[in-house]
């Protein structure tokens, strides 16, 4: 509630009437305004990149969803591989914001892409390296009965940890500085 109490007092509430005599609310933004600190060329290069990065992710999350293995039945491999879905959810929504970004963002709009990269970046690494070692050590257990599903979905979990991983460290050089308060 405290977030949202910060982003309300970044707007003014005003009055217009239109040609037709009718009084319409309007809200105008009066917060501080962030700037993207790289060139247009590198912000380019930047998103087309996450673009593709938040695409394998979803790519790479899918198949151990549809195979048959014995480390789907684990619930120290299945439950952090689980919640990984909200950080997928969360790096395709803020990779969409990041694409979509100008030069100058509002506050929502900056912790909308830019903060939800960074947090979605660190929470994926956290959950896919937990389940990427569990896994692992259950198959070195199951060492006679393993199949190759599990094999298949061991290595779709170690990508998607290093994919996350990356992220954490492509993330850092995405800054914004605040310009100006707009008044």
């Amino acid at each position: 509630m405290k977030k949202y109490m910060k982003l309300a007092g970044d707007y003014k509430w005003d009055t217009e009437t239109d040609e037709n005599g009718n009084v319409k609310d309007v809200f105008i933004y009066t917060g501080p305004l962030y700037e993207i600190e790289e060139t247009k060329e590198e912000h380019a290069v930047r998103r087309k990149r996450m673009v593709l990065l938040s695409i394998l992710s979803i790519v790479f999350f899918i198949p151990p969803l549809f195979i048959k293995c014995v480390l789907a039945k684990k619930l120290l491999v299945v439950v952090p591989y689980a919640l990984n879905f909200y950080t997928i959810w969360e790096l395709a929504e803020a990779t969409v914001t990041y694409y979509r970004s100008k030069e100058t963002l509002t506050r929502a709009q900056k912790e909308k892409c830019i903060d939800k990269l960074k947090s979605a970046a660190l929470l994926g690494t956290i959950f896919f390296s937990f389940s990427t070692f569990a896994a692992i050590g259950i198959l070195i257990k199951l060492i006679v009965t393993f199949q190759v599903s599990d094999i298949i979905f061991v290595c779709c979990d170690a990508i998607l940890a290093g994919i996350f991983a990356y992220l954490i460290m492509y993330t850092r050089g995405i800054k914004a500085k605040e310009v100006e308060k707009n008044h």
